[in-house]
């Protein structure tokens, strides 16, 4: 069995202001294997945008990552993953944010941002300008010719999503993380994005880490889904396995918080505080609602 293309192992991500300390996320592990898509969902706070920005060496200054994390084979601490990357000791990794008209350059035209995501990875001038004409063509920008000399402000919200899916790419990354990649755009758009992103992943077997808060969006597009609440990991397990026999309690209240899943709840849910405590006694759905 061929190893996966990301390895986490206790990752923990703290911020020290003075003398105080928090860890909002709490030493989590897991894989991903080529050509797998694995969903992250979690209420706002629960850590997994954080997790996927210390991935792609991003996280703040003052935030602190320690353990160990692997791409394609190559190891390296969490602490050194932005300078790994930045001098690319280890593979690309392609990042889709949640705002893509902010993420672009407003000065520098699509095609250009493109062509030099492709520069990056060693193509030529003349082939990166080829890779990222096909790369419009292939993310369903109409044109590309013209398109590739237009500006952000020129594109509509979805557009400029394509031309981050398209950026990305250009990388010719092992993994992609998408960062809530749907949430500014209407419903559907959204669909008509997450349909594009799953096809054109899936084509070229690149493992992806899909981050929302809507579970029904996950499962559309998603082979496993692993649960985060308050810096950890709940559970790890296949889609069908989260929807149809999910074994921790936040998961299954997470579930019922969702239009059309089971009968509608009366009140809001009072979350216990110690979740993992709650695990082991294993609580039916019924008595944590009631």
């Amino acid at each position: 069995m061929s190893e996966p293309v990301l390895s986490v192992r206790e990752l923990t991500i703290s911020f020290v202001a003075g003398k105080s300390r928090t860890t909002p996320v709490k030493s989590i592990s897991f894989d991903v294997d080529e050509g797998e898509i694995l969903g992250v969902v979690g209420e706002s706070g629960s850590g997994k945008s954080l997790s996927c920005l210390a991935l792609a060496g991003l996280l703040p200054a003052r935030a602190h990552a320690s353990g160990s994390v692997t791409v394609g084979g190559i190891a390296f601490a969490a602490s050194d993953l932005p300078k790994a990357l930045s001098t690319r000791k280890l593979p690309p990794i392609g990042m889709i944010f949640q705002e893509p008209v902010s993420c672009l350059n407003p000065v520098r035209t699509v095609g250009e941002q493109i062509a030099e995501a492709a520069r990056s990875a060693g193509q030529s001038r003349a082939e990166a300008r080829k890779t990222a004409l096909q790369l419009l063509k292939d993310v369903a920008i109409d044109e590309p010719e013209k398109r590739y000399h237009y500006y952000p402000s020129q594109l509509s919200g979805g557009m400029c999503q394509r031309v981050m899916i398209a950026t990305a790419l250009a990388l010719e990354p092992r993994l992609i993380i998408a960062d809530e990649p749907t949430t500014a755009l209407d419903v559907t758009i959204q669909a008509q994005i997450v349909s594009l992103l799953v096809s054109l992943v899936r084509r070229r077997s690149i493992a992806m880490i899909f981050i929302s808060h809507d579970l029904d969006l996950v499962a559309e597009a998603c082979d496993r889904i692993a649960v985060m609440h308050g810096g950890d990991i709940m559970e790890v397990d296949t889609t069908r396995n989260i929807y149809e026999r999910p074994q921790h309690p936040y998961t299954r209240v997470l579930l019922a918080s969702m239009p059309g899943h089971g009968e509608p709840l009366t009140r809001l849910v009072e979350m216990p505080t110690n979740w993992a405590q709650e695990a082991a006694q294993s609580p039916s759905l019924p008595e944590l609602v009631q």
